[in-house]
């Protein structure tokens, strides 16, 4: 380690040291000229349903083959085989990372990024030759559209490709997030503060005031997303805001998913005093938990935490933003709104029962007042009433439970034992159930179209069942059925499938550590059992379950751990 610490000073020295070139200027080709489609739809600000109304799809999901050219991340370190050449973007410390090629350092790279940040983001094959994008800084920009924001990165980043620096290469200011389109190399770019896709060594398409871009990819409404030969992103042009996609009309799409695979458990890292669900990010790669009083954000590659706020009370995520609540004055709990990128809070609002807040497909949030929700929009604080629906059932101490639809047309409500669904359109409101345990969470939970509700039931004869119903209230149908007894909890869809996971806790198990996790599809069959004895989950739009598992097994020790269940689908 000290002679690769030595060996990067030189290195560093002799780069400051050396005569640089001047870089050739980009040319510029239109994107029918190099065969990819190019398509932009008008928005006005950055959400998953503007582009499932642009494009027809919420996200992307890498096929296979995408996954499989992937680099595999350990400890501070990337690493990605091609063929018999091995790659490995390493972290050794004084601020230095070492790009390595069969075990040989090729190139020093230096990175101010806050401790328990890796510098290096991802490293694919393109085509043949290792891609490696590395953040230098992080340093980000918040740009504000419409009240929505979106973390745009102005700092120092690079993409080293085939052992070359692409913005030494080519005279750019940054680099962002390569990617294999039709074999070749697909970036985006800055240069002199205007920001543009760069293919195969040619600018293509135009130039954008920004584009939304953070230190780490993800599914998130105004991130870059990419897979099945697509490319998503969103960017402002003279101040009107454009979804746009690059595409590859020739790239093979994923099959139809048609049946869940084996899903292989990863230990990521162990999680110490644990009191409740974490609530992940939506892109997975990190989770909020609430500890004595605190509010903390964990990392969960690097198994780090950073305090965000002291006196909370509850904690969600907002998109990329986090919603938090602390008491207030009166009864009511105060409701605060944290950009993760600045740290920056505001109170936007108040809610009786801080342990209701849920999100419409607006983004405006669901908070309890008196008997009755109302809508609160985060970035304005306007509010709006929710009409038709009760805080609490009558005659019940129970606190409703809300869903919003994916579309926003339709919110299911759980009163006590029933489960309506109102139609926010036309403010008509239609029972589907009377037959709901109310002591179980997360009972019903809509399709990712909003075409269907998928509920859970338990008869006079304590026999449990799951159901799927029409957003319109018609075409009821069971889909499975426990004889044995017990009860279905934390229902949810696997995003992009016609598949439901649950809880499934039997009558013999009264702690919800001992349940299991299972999966079944929309259209019947067989349960398949994913793990068991998990507390909480989240379903990333990556491909992954990830999971509090208590007494993993396999495990080195007992204690909760963090678990990672891929749900790629077999055909």
């Amino acid at each position: 380690m000290k002679r690769l610490a030595a060996l990067a000073i030189l290195a560093i020295l002799l780069a400051a040291c050396a005569p640089r070139p001047e870089p050739p200027a980009l040319a510029t080709v239109s994107p029918d000229e190099v065969g990819l489609t190019w398509r932009e739809c008008e928005a006005d600000v950055p959400n998953f349903d503007l582009q499932e109304a642009c494009f027809g799809q919420r996200f992307l999901r890498r096929t296979a083959a995408e996954e499989a050219r992937r680099g595999t991340r350990s400890d501070d370190a990337l690493r990605l085989s091609i063929g018999a050449d091995s790659y490995e973007a390493l972290d050794i410390g004084f601020g230095l990372c070492v790009y390595l090629k069969n075990g040989r350092p090729a190139k020093f790279l230096r990175s101010e990024q806050p401790e328990g940040w890796p510098a290096a983001i991802s490293l694919v094959d393109v085509g043949g030759k290792a891609a490696l994008e590395f953040d230098h800084d992080g340093h980000m920009t918040t740009v504000s559209h419409n009240g929505a924001s979106m973390a745009v990165h102005d700092g120092r980043a690079t993409v080293l490709y085939d052992g070359q620096d692409v913005c030494s290469l080519y005279g750019l200011d940054a680099a962002y997030r390569p990617y294999e389109m039709a074999g070749k190399l697909l970036f985006i770019a800055r240069k002199d503060g205007q920001y543009f896709i760069v293919y195969d060594g040619r600018r293509m398409g135009p130039i954008f005031d920004c584009i939304a871009l953070a230190n780490r990819g993800g599914p998130d409404p105004s991130l870059p997303q990419c897979g099945g030969g697509r490319f998503w992103f969103w960017g402002l042009r003279s101040g009107q805001l454009y979804a746009v996609e690059v595409a590859d009309p020739g790239a093979e799409q994923p099959p139809a998913v048609t049946d869940v695979a084996s899903a292989t458990v990863s230990r990521l890292q162990r999680v110490q005093d644990l009191c409740c669900p974490p609530r992940f990010g939506p892109n997975g790669d990190n989770y909020l938990t609430v500890r004595d009083g605190s509010l903390w954000l964990h990392s969960l590659a690097s198994g780090s935490e950073r305090k965000l706020a002291d006196d909370v009370l509850t904690a969600d995520w907002a998109g990329r933003a986090i919603i938090f609540t602390r008491q207030g004055q009166g009864p009511a709990a105060e409701v605060w709104l944290l950009d993760e990128g600045t740290g920056q809070t505001r109170r936007v609002g108040e809610t009786l029962n801080p342990s209701r807040l849920v999100f419409d497909a607006r983004g405006r949030l669901a908070v309890v007042a008196g008997d009755g929700f109302y809508l609160l929009d985060p970035a304005s604080g306007e509010r709006s009433a929710l009409p038709l629906v009760q805080a609490r059932s009558p005659g019940s101490q129970e606190w409703t439970e809300l869903a919003f639809s994916p579309d926003g047309r339709h919110v299911a409500a759980l009163e006590g034992t029933a489960l309506s669904i109102v139609d926010l359109e036309r403010q008509g409101k239609i029972l589907v159930s009377d037959g709901i345990d109310p002591r179980r969470w997360g009972a019903f939970a809509w399709s990712g179209d909003g075409g269907q509700l998928a509920y859970a039931t338990i008869s006079q004869e304590r026999t449990p069942a799951l159901w799927l119903v029409n957003a319109d209230g018609s075409g009821a149908q069971r889909i499975l059925a426990r004889a044995e007894g017990g009860a279905f909890a934390g229902l949810a869809w696997l995003p992009g499938t016609r598949f439901v996971v649950y809880q499934f806790v039997p009558n013999s198990n009264t702690a919800t550590l001992q349940a299991e996790y299972q999966v079944v599809s929309a259209d019947g069959g067989e349960p398949k059992t994913l793990f068991k004895n998990g507390l909480g989950l989240n379903l990333a739009h990556n491909g992954k379950v990830i999971s509090v598992v208590r007494d993993l097994p396999g495990a080195e020790e007992t204690g909760y751990w963090m678990a990672v269940l891929s749900y790629y689908v077999t055909s």
